[in-house]
């Protein structure tokens, strides 16, 4: 139901290495769902997804939007509050694995493991029930975030006994949205 490398920002474990993880689970009864329509049911969708919860795609995909003028508004706030969630909880993520990244091929699992967030991110952007707008607006701050996330590999670089090497390493496999590991 999360990815599995996903480590919720409410519970952080500091120094446990690259590989571990752990996950708040989110209390929702497990099976096929109606496609969401109503604001609350997208909401609830989007709290989860903000928690690390991949599975909501597939339900928001479904997906329709009845929304009234007023609902249009909790639902695009809720929306931004969880990409920001979930990007946030990310840029921790990745402060905690470059701390204990030592040797080059540390940075390349990092690239890795970046490069298999974004996939979820892109699912996001693609979700056929979003107007125009709203795709862009997901598409524009992945980006930014791609860009910070970047510079701030190549920042760290600057600080290791392999800096050439690492630095080499992260400008040879550049982030780039929208990303080119498969599709929706």
């Amino acid at each position: 139901m999360y990815h599995p490398s996903y480590r919720s920002c409410r519970s952080p474990q500091p120094g446990s290495g690259l590989s571990s993880a752990t996950v708040q689970p989110f209390n929702v009864e497990e099976g096929p769902e109606a496609p969401p329509r109503a604001c609350g049911e997208w909401i609830r969708l989007f709290q989860r997804f903000g928690v690390g919860d991949d599975a909501t795609l597939a339900e928001m995909r479904r997906g329709t939007l009845e929304l009234t003028r007023p609902e249009r508004q909790r639902w695009q706030s809720a929306l931004v509050d969880a990409l920001e969630l979930r990007l946030a909880c990310l840029s921790m993520q990745l402060g905690e694995r470059l701390n204990v990244a030592i040797r080059v091929g540390d940075v390349s699992a990092i690239l890795g493991w970046l490069r298999a967030q974004l996939q979820p991110l892109y699912c996001l952007s693609r979700v056929p029930a979003f107007p125009r707008t709203v795709r862009e607006r997901i598409d524009r701050s992945c980006r930014r975030w791609l860009q910070r996330s970047q510079a701030r590999l190549e920042h760290e670089a600057a600080g290791t006994s392999d800096q050439e090497l690492w630095l080499l390493t992260v400008r040879r496999s550049p982030l780039r949205w929208p990303p080119t590991t498969g599709t929706c």
